[in-house]
């Protein structure tokens, strides 16, 4: 019992949500008599409900995971039920969006509680794109290829120009590099949407075709001190030019580009027999058809 004076109205504090309670007053006079009770009235008070939608995430292009949540401080075996909406579609770029409630009453009954609405969070969070330097080769002397790159990993239909910027493909390659293998990279590209990782490749250089004859022609001219002189073609404009003389002797190696009848020799050095008689002079510089003679002088 609750006594209010001369008050006309008065404030219960305490009340229990979601509770019923059943009131009616009374009046007692100076002396103490007390009236009969009025009318009895009934009271709900509203139930606290509290809806929170569950965070969640995804990558980029990925669809959206199911959205689930929680609808607590149900009273009374009360059917209201949430479901849980976002904007964020497959294409919504990274970035971070709204999961919202939404309650479903049918039985009229939601005006029996106090809401409280809380959003979850859709994280969308970036996809992984591979970029791979392409594989080439080249030859010895000639310019470096254009380098181009494969991409594993786009999706939503994004190519490279969905990137805001492109890769940077490089080799330490140049024209001058002798005959190996290079590595490729790819670097620096960029995407919000995307956490990039890099594959090398490879850069084969590979000999350079020669115009100079696997057997190119021979004039031996050393009044019979040396013979069998023969060329072997190295590859790369570079061919060795060997023969068989006297031990120990020092032979001239010249060489011409003129053919026959006029032949403008010039010197390529010498060499000095081994204990064989053998002896072999490499001339790196062949540009075209040339012949060769050993001089014993």
């Amino acid at each position: 019992m609750v006594a209010v004076g001369g008050a006309t109205k008065t404030t219960i504090a305490g009340l229990l949500p979601g509770a019923e309670y059943f009131f009616a007053a009374t009046v007692v006079d100076s002396v103490g008599l007390e009236s009969a009770f009025s009318n009895e009235i009934s009271y709900q008070v509203p139930g606290a409900l509290v809806v929170t939608a569950a965070n969640q995430s995804r990558t980029y292009g990925a669809a959206n995971p199911t959205l689930t949540g929680t609808v607590a401080g149900l009273q009374n075996g009360d059917n209201l039920t949430a479901t849980f909406s976002t904007a964020a579609t497959p294409g919504s770029p990274v970035g971070t969006y709204s999961i919202v409630p939404t309650l479903i009453d049918p039985g009229g009954k939601l005006a029996n509680y106090n809401v409280t609405i809380n959003n979850g969070i859709l994280t969308v969070s970036p996809a992984a794109l591979t970029v791979t330097a392409a594989s080439t080769t080249s030859l010895y002397g000639a310019p470096v290829p254009a380098l181009i790159a494969t991409y594993s990993g786009f999706v939503n239909g994004d190519t490279l120009s969905s990137l805001t910027t492109p890769p940077t493909l490089g080799t330490t390659a140049t024209a001058a590099s002798p005959v190996g293998s290079y590595p490729i990279t790819a670097s620096g590209a960029a995407s919000p949407n995307y956490t990039i990782s890099y594959a090398s490749g490879t850069l084969t250089v590979t000999k350079a075709a020669s115009s100079v004859p696997e057997a190119a022609p021979k004039i031996i001219v050393d009044s019979g001190l040396s013979r069998n002189l023969a060329i072997t073609n190295l590859g790369n404009g570079s061919v060795a030019i060997g023969g068989e003389g006297v031990p120990g002797s020092v032979y001239i190696i010249q060489y011409t580009t003129n053919t026959p009848p006029t032949m403008n020799w010039l010197s390529l050095g010498t060499v000095t027999a081994d204990s064989s008689g053998a002896f072999v002079l490499v001339d790196g510089a062949v540009s075209g058809l040339q012949f060769y003679r050993a001089i014993y002088p």
